[in-house]
């Protein structure tokens, strides 16, 4: 394989995915309380007999908006971890002597790039067997269920909720899981806050230790 060397600023890419994690979070918090606005607004409108004909409307929206916009912020926020991920892999497949590639390796996603940096750069902050990288495998599981299953944890109906592998951390992270079914409705931005530390926690340390392990002058 021959190698394209890229150019890449290992401390900015660090700050850049920071920043927007940190962007998306302060855009939810202006977003739920304008939110929280509109609702008392409708309340109040609704109690003096002002809220329109399509009050039923209105009030599915208000009940509703909050936890579509929190799991669509969640879903941006992982896959701006996967690209800087990625990043940081690509910096080690450039700076390493082997000629193994990052798509030699089996996997998808962050799986793919940890194991990369782990088993070719050698970086003990990419080991998934970590705390850290335990609860970010956690956070995945739950990014998958809302991609690739519209949200269900369960479609068996046979199953019971409770035993589902999410289910703990889901409860602990206060995650809504509505219905028989288990449709994960995030109503509460702590849990995206919570992937931002553990994430740019991981994304500090790889970073120190990238620069410090391949001796980069940045």
């Amino acid at each position: 394989m021959n190698k394209t060397k890229i150019g890449f600023n290992l401390t900015l890419s660090n700050k850049i995915y920071k920043a927007n994690i940190n962007s998306l979070i302060k855009s939810s918090y202006d977003s739920l309380n304008e939110i929280k606005m509109q609702n008392e607004e409708f309340i109040n409108n609704l109690l003096i007999n002002e809220s329109g004909d399509n009050w039923l409307e209105t009030s599915s929206h208000l009940a509703n908006i909050d936890w579509i916009l929190l799991n669509s912020i969640f879903i941006s926020s992982f896959a701006f971890f996967e690209h800087h991920l990625h990043s940081l892999a690509r910096i080690v497949e450039d700076k390493t002597l082997t000629q193994i590639a990052i798509n030699d390796l089996s996997g998808k996603g962050i799986i793919k790039y940890s194991k990369y940096l782990f088993l070719i750069g050698n970086l003990k902050n990419a080991n998934r067997s970590s705390k850290d990288w335990q609860e970010i495998i956690q956070f995945q599981k739950v990014r998958n269920i809302i991609v690739h299953n519209g949200g269900m944890m369960i479609s068996d109906k046979t199953k019971k909720l409770e035993n589902h592998e999410c289910f703990g951390f889901l409860s602990k992270h206060k995650v809504v899981m509505a219905g028989t079914f288990g449709l994960i409705r995030i109503k509460e931005l702590k849990f995206i806050e919570d992937f931002k530390d553990v994430t740019c926690k991981i994304s500090d340390d790889l970073t120190s230790e990238i620069i410090e392990v391949f001796k980069i002058i940045e």
